[in-house]
């Protein structure tokens, strides 16, 4: 049904796009986003975040239901009300930004564990990559039967981060998967990164440090515009020691500095200025 739903939605976008005479490139820009994320919803290839939807029919000027494809009936049959959440929640479950998914014979693992201890692994692993400045988001876990038995894979965004085929299930397997999270996470947190995190991380900061952040964040450095700073520096770990996001507070100061000298600063020039006045620390 999810391949089915992606190609349905995917066309419904294309239209009305062409319909308001956009190219993928004007849409993605409007979104924030990348023109290649636009392609992949056409091409039925990824579903867009949740998120998106009420910014899709805005710019796209239809109604939610259009773009679903819903008829408009004035009492819906029950089972196209069935059908109405299932999209929304395929929707929102394709695009979680973090997730780790089992087959059906590690699934046994998280059923004999009765005392939920991986729970505990899990805020343990949050609050070891809090260390480094990082904050994991809420981690989905679900069985999948279209993996292999003992297969599991981390994902974000529909997209595979990591994936293991274990040899059998036994009291191991669940710290064993928790340390790939946390390994993967540490990794890959270019990917995982949303705009949403970065205003949880900014505001929690604010907390501590009132005046780095009120009148700044997000006034003067939109959300969007350090969430696309933060993806462009973590690409330099080697210009951090123990990563971008525990420099977190000089990265602000300077881009504040920076984007109000400058108001059209490129992202690329952004972070290329940031990264050689942060050399000298």
């Amino acid at each position: 049904m999810e391949g089915t739903l992606m190609n349905a939605l995917g066309n419904q976008i294309s239209f009305f796009r062409q319909n308001q005479n956009m190219t993928q490139e004007e849409l993605a820009d409007r979104l924030g986003i990348t023109a290649q994320a636009v392609s992949k919803w056409e091409r039925g290839l990824s579903l867009p975040d949740a998120t998106f939807l009420q910014s899709l029919c805005r710019i796209l000027h239809c109604s939610a239901d259009s773009l679903l494809g819903i008829q408009n009936q004035e009492t819906p049959s029950p089972h196209s009300q069935t059908v109405n959440q299932e999209v929304m929640k395929q929707l929102c479950v394709s695009q979680e930004p973090l997730s780790l998914t089992f087959g059906l014979d590690l699934t046994q693992a998280f059923l004999n564990d009765t005392d939920q201890n991986y729970c505990t692994l899990i805020d343990d692993c949050r609050l070891k990559l809090s260390q480094t400045g990082i904050l994991m988001p809420v981690v989905r876990l679900r069985d999948d039967c279209s993996l292999s038995p003992n297969e599991f894979q981390i994902l974000s965004y529909h997209r595979v981060l990591y994936s293991e085929c274990l040899e059998y299930a036994d009291e191991r397997t669940i710290p064993h998967m928790m340390k790939c999270l946390y390994q993967t996470v540490s990794e890959h947190y270019d990917v995982i990164l949303n705009r949403d995190l970065v205003c949880r991380i900014t505001q929690n900061l604010g907390t501590e440090y009132p005046a780095l952040i009120s009148g700044i964040v997000p006034e003067v450095l939109s959300y969007r515009l350090l969430y696309q700073l933060l993806k462009k520096l973590w690409k330099h770990e080697s210009s951090f020691r123990g990563g971008c996001f525990l420099y977190l507070i000089p990265i602000i100061e300077l881009a504040e500095e920076f984007v109000t000298r400058t108001p059209d600063i490129t992202i690329d020039k952004l972070a290329d200025k940031i990264l050689a006045e942060l050399s000298f620390f």
